[in-house]
Formats: C-alpha cells, sequence, structure tokens
C-alpha cells in the first residue's frame, strides 16, 4: 500500500496511544503492524502540496512542537468546562511527539490527545484507536473539549468539527424538556382594550376612535437565544448529526418569526437569567462557538487551527459515571483528596475512582492509555496506586483496588490478583471494558451498551458487592 505523507496525517490513519516509525519511506504502526509506502515526487515532477514530503515534514516538526508547548503550559487556562466540576485536562500527553532526520527516516508518538490541527495547505488529524462511534457514545454521557488558544476557527470537516456540533445536539436536546425559552419582551401595540401602560398624547388625540396605543410586556419566543440556536440549525442545514431534529428544527425557526440577526448580535447573546431555563446556557456557548467556526456565511476564519480533545478524561467521566449508575456509592476525588509531603509543599493524591459499600473501601484508576499485555501495568501507575493505598489505608479498610482499562477484546475480562501493603493483603484487579468493532452507529450503541452491563456486572461479582 502507497500513500502520500501529507494524506496520511490528514485521513485519519494516525490513532491515539501509539509508535509510529518510518524507516527508508515505510512507515510502521508498531501494535497494528500495518505498512504504507510513503510516495515520493518523481524525477522532474512539478511540486504540489500533497506531493513536497519536506514541506509536510517541517509542518510536522514546528506545529507539533507549539501545540505540545501550549499544552505543557497553564493547562487549566485552556480547558473548556461544561456542566461537572469534577472535568480536568488529566492527560500530561504530548499531542504528537515527533523526532528523526527527515520524512523518510523518523518516529513520531501519540498519547491521549487527539484532534486535529490545519496550518495553511497541511492538517494534522490523530483519532480515537476505537473509532468515531465509540466518542460519540461516551461524548452523549461526558462532554468537554480543549481549544488551543490562538488558533482561529476550523475550516473544514476533515478533522474533529463534528464533536462540537454532537456535544451541541446533546446539549440542545437535554435543555429543550424545558420547553423553548421564553424571555420577557416589551411591545407597543394599538389595541382595542387598554394593555399596560396607555400612551397619554396618543389616547388625547385619537379617543373618539375606541383604540389605544398600549405598551406593555409579555413572554416571547422570539429572544435572542431562540433565534442563536435557530440561526446554527441554519448552518448546519443538511448536516447528517441533525437527521433526526426536524421538528425541533422547525420550531426554533418558526418562533424567531422571519428575524434574521447578523452575526454580532447572534456573538453578543447574553446567558439566561431564569433559573428555569438555565441549561440553556451551555447550548449558548457551545452556539457561538460554532457560530465562529463556520466557513460558507462568515468567512475571514485563521488557515491555522487547532481542536484537540483528552479522550482520557472523557473516558474517566464516563465509567464513573456508569458506576454511579449502576448504585456504586462513589465519593469525589476532590473532596476525599489526601496530600503527602514533597518537601517543599503538600502534593494532592486524587485517585480516579474512590467508592465504599459495607465492606470496606475501594481504590480505582482509569487508564484510556493502551495496556502492555507483555509487562502489565506501567510502573509509574503501579507506583502511584500503592501510594493511594499506603495513604487512604490510614483511615479506611481497603478491600480492594486496581485499574479499569478500555480493551479490543471481544469479551470484557478481569485479571484478580492480591498485592500485599504493609502486612495486609488487598485484592487487585485489572479490569478490561471490551469496545466492540466500529460498525453502523446503532448496531454499535447496542453492543457497547451491553458490554457495559455485562462488565459492572462482573466488578461487581468481584468485589462482592452485589
Amino acid at each position: 500500500m502507497e500513500n502520500w505523507l501529507s494524506n496520511i496525517i490528514k485521513n485519519g490513519t494516525l490513532v491515539d496511544n501509539q509508535h509510529y516509525a518510518v524507516r527508508d519511506g515505510l512507515l510502521m504502526a508498531t501494535k497494528y503492524n500495518s505498512e504504507i509506502r510513503l510516495k515520493a515526487r518523481a524525477k522532474g515532477e512539478h511540486t504540489k502540496v500533497w506531493n513536497d514530503n519536506e514541506a509536510v515534514w517541517w509542518f510536522l516538526l514546528e506545529n507539533t512542537q507549539t501545540i505540545n508547548t501550549q499544552l505543557a503550559k497553564s493547562k487549566d487556562s485552556k480547558i473548556v468546562l461544561f456542566n461537572q466540576k469534577e472535568y480536568e485536562h488529566n492527560s500530561d500527553d504530548n499531542f504528537l511527539k515527533v523526532s528523526g532526520y527527515n520524512p523518510y527516516n523518523f518516529t513520531a508518538h501519540t498519547g491521549n490527545v487527539i484532534g486535529y490541527v490545519k496550518n495553511n495547505d497541511y492538517a494534522l488529524k490523530i483519532s480515537s484507536r476505537f473509532g468515531d462511534n465509540f466518542l460519540k457514545y461516551i461524548i452523549a454521557d461526558a462532554d468537554g473539549f480543549l481549544e488551543i488558544e490562538n488558533y482561529g476557527g476550523q475550516q473544514n470537516n476533515e478533522g474533529f468539527e463534528w464533536l462540537l456540533i454532537y456535544l451541541w445536539k446533546i446539549k440542545l436536546k437535554k435543555a429543550l424538556r424545558l420547553g423553548l425559552p421564553k424571555q420577557y419582551i416589551s411591545k407597543t401595540r394599538i389595541l382595542n382594550k387598554v394593555k399596560g401602560n396607555v400612551h397619554a398624547l396618543d389616547y388625547f388625540l385619537t379617543k373618539e376612535q375606541a383604540k389605544y396605543k398600549c405598551t406593555y410586556r409579555e413572554h416571547s419566543y422570539n429572544n435572542e437565544t431562540v433565534r442563536l440556536i435557530a440561526s446554527v440549525f441554519k448552518l448546519l442545514k443538511g448536516n447528517s448529526f441533525l437527521s433526526d431534529m426536524h421538528q425541533i428544527r422547525n420550531s426554533f425557526l418558526i418562533a424567531i418569526e422571519g428575524v434574521r440577526p447578523n452575526r454580532s448580535e447572534l456573538l453578543a447573546t447574553k446567558k439566561v437569567s431564569n433559573p428555569f431555563y438555565k441549561e440553556y446556557n451551555e447550548v449558548i456557548e457551545l452556539s457561538k462557538r460554532i457560530i465562529k467556526n463556520d466557513v460558507a456565511t462568515f468567512g475571514e476564519l485563521s488557515d491555522t487551527s487547532a481542536f484537540l480533545f483528552d479522550v482520557s478524561m472523557l473516558f474517566e467521566y464516563f465509567i464513573k459515571k456508569l458506576l454511579i449508575r449502576s448504585n456504586f456509592k462513589m465519593l469525589s476525588k476532590f473532596n476525599s483528596a489526601l496530600t503527602i509531603e514533597t518537601g517543599t509543599y503538600q502534593r494532592k493524591l486524587q485517585p480516579d475512582l474512590l467508592f465504599e459499600d459495607d465492606n470496606g473501601f475501594y481504590v480505582f484508576d482509569v487508564k484510556y492509555k493502551s495496556f502492555d499485555k507483555r509487562y502489565g501495568v506501567k510502573r509509574e501507575d503501579l507506583f502511584q496506586l500503592h501510594t493511594y493505598i499506603g495513604q487512604y489505608g490510614n483511615s479506611n479498610d481497603i478491600k480492594g483496588c486496581g485499574f479499569i482499562y478500555p480493551s479490543r477484546e471481544k469479551e470484557n475480562k478481569i485479571i484478580s490478583k492480591t498485592i500485599n501493603v504493609m502486612g495486609i493483603n488487598i485484592p487487585f484487579h485489572i479490569c478490561f471494558l471490551a469496545i466492540p468493532e466500529e460498525s453502523n452507529g446503532v448496531i454499535f450503541n447496542k453492543l457497547f451498551k451491553s458490554k457495559c452491563e455485562q462488565f459492572v456486572i462482573s466488578l461487581k461479582g468481584k468485589l462482592n458487592t452485589i
């Protein structure tokens, strides 16, 4: 199989938690045993965007270094949080770490950060190794994304624009349970009956007509929030993600009564002050992002854009919600956080999952990274878990601990061992949640839901919490 390097880096070939090596023009993915021969420009062939491997090479070096530097800086300032306090960017990974000599001899490492980067003629896309349907499923439970500052708006659909649209759809459907947002607006009309305040001068001049010029306030669906959402529907007309929202779309378009606000008015939309409709505030923020990233209508977008997604954060939160729905008594890792002395300051200990039952206390970490079948759990992760157990064991009776990984195996699996900490034997579990192969979205969702239900039953059985 042959392909241009420019196509390989932008078409989703690269996936998270993978090591790639290019040797003499042959690209190899170590864990998938796949090989791609890089095409090279023939002698005398004109230089084009797609066949200029040297230009692609410099694009990779310069842009990945810039992105990685920004990720390493104050991570919290780049995180967009929605709804849940316990959202965080919990990955210390680079977006893509590249090293080597030229486009025909280099190595590349991906981590837990996936997404899309574009700079002028070239684009780089890193996808989830479990596919888009997996992402859509966990986003439906856990939402959040990371947008690199000073990188403008994304210009096309080749990247992860669908993540933003998908998230907007989920939030809108949730908010719609409250109905379309209504706001009080002032109206001035000539009426047959008095309503609100009567204009005295007009009444004096036209009192024989038995009509009154009145100014009054009433609830209206034609407000700035509805107009913003209606504008997004217009913008996304024909988008496959909204194929099941035809009636909802019509409701918003009818409500605005043909009003066509300009871009400045849309982006100036304020948050809803009525607490009953507060869930629309997240929809408002997402709507503005979609408006800013549009190509066809508003133009003047930067040639450089980045849209990154910390999938490990989402998977952790997805697992947490799965256990909460299954009646696990979860404890907040923030409210329950302990600290240890470092010599200069107190470092917080925040395991991903803390829960308890009548038997005792449990400490687990969720790892989206790949599990090493030869060497098992990574050394630093094991040391971290032992630190958690040692500290939380000071005041709790720990009855179980371990890790939870996503897996490409066909069935869920739990490996159970025993570890000894301070003379106490503690059950140690390595749990694998099976992710179905990429397929039709409806089929995938059905299969994955079943795997999740089976996973919870197996975990309860291992922990004796049934």
